[in-house]
């Protein structure tokens, strides 16, 4: 499993309050978390790790946000581009965390959200 699916998965219901203390509704959580993951994955998929561990492994929104095209999130989910990025303010402190922590260390998360499933593959 990748780093994003795992965390993700494991997180979903923090992340959600979090987003709702923030102003989302339930439904407009729902929608944005997947969104979410699925841009991060597209705008670092087959990239170069230091790249993905330079955004992904700092506290700092900018960097998640200059990888991901908003304005397209925010048209896919019927939200603002301002609560899209809201959305990415909030979780990235909770996403830079569980990187910084992973089990694997840093480089196997961003390998794992560089190449996905071909990690798995070759074991």
């Amino acid at each position: 499993m990748s780093f994003l699916q795992e965390f993700f998965e494991q997180n979903s219901s923090v992340l959600s309050e979090r987003l709702k203390a923030e102003g989302f509704t339930e439904e407009q959580a729902g929608e944005f978390l997947p969104e979410a993951s699925s841009a991060i994955l597209k705008a670092f998929q087959h990239k170069e790790l230091e790249k993905i561990i330079a955004a992904m492994g700092l506290n700092k929104p900018e960097a998640l946000l200059e990888a991901v095209n908003v304005n397209a999130i925010a048209e896919n989910i019927g939200m603002s581009a301002y609560q899209v990025s809201t959305g990415f303010e909030v979780i990235a402190p909770v996403m830079a965390e569980a990187f910084s922590n992973n089990n694997g260390g840093v480089v196997s998360a961003a390998a794992s959200i560089a190449w996905g499933d071909f990690l798995n593959f070759s074991k």
